[in-house]
């Protein structure tokens, strides 16, 4: 009987054992990818969100104001929820600007937070106002022949 050829029982018992911690090992590789995409997604969008909130900030900077606010992004966005904290500085007019982007269940929601710092003077700006109003009116005076090249009679 020594010539028969084949395989026995405890040699398939062992190849089927290893083709399943096989299959098992290649499908939570997969489920580590598709969780990996996700969050790098989350990480993506927060990113992008966080720096338009604060460019939203930076060319109104009179909203500068300490304390939080939040909100969401509405139907572009849906189900990502911003909060603002504002604080001042040790520095006059230097605010620090944290924004936190949240997705998911309150719960236990994705969350992602950024800071920056941003200045704004309130009596510098308005002096800047006040002086591009003064020079606009006497650029007007001059245009309008407020000079002394009048053609006589």
């Amino acid at each position: 009987m020594r010539g028969k050829h084949g395989f026995t029982i405890v040699e398939m018992l062992v190849a089927t054992i290893l083709l399943g911690v096989g299959i098992f090992a290649t499908l939570g590789a997969i489920s580590v990818a598709v969780q990996a995409t996700g969050s790098a997604d989350f990480y993506q969008k927060a990113a992008v969100l966080a720096q338009r909130h604060i460019s939203q900030l930076e060319t109104n900077p009179e909203r500068l104001a300490p304390g939080e606010q939040s909100g969401d992004f509405g139907d572009e966005y849906v189900g990502y929820r911003w909060t603002q904290r504002i604080a001042s500085s040790e520095f006059r007019s230097l605010y620090q600007v944290t924004i936190i982007i949240k997705q998911g269940v309150e719960d236990n929601p994705k969350r992602r937070e950024f800071t920056t710092y941003l200045r704004y003077d309130a009596t510098q700006e308005t002096a800047e106002r006040e002086e591009r109003s003064q020079k606009k009116s006497s650029d007007g005076a001059k245009k309008s022949g407020g000079g002394g090249n009048a053609p006589r009679s």
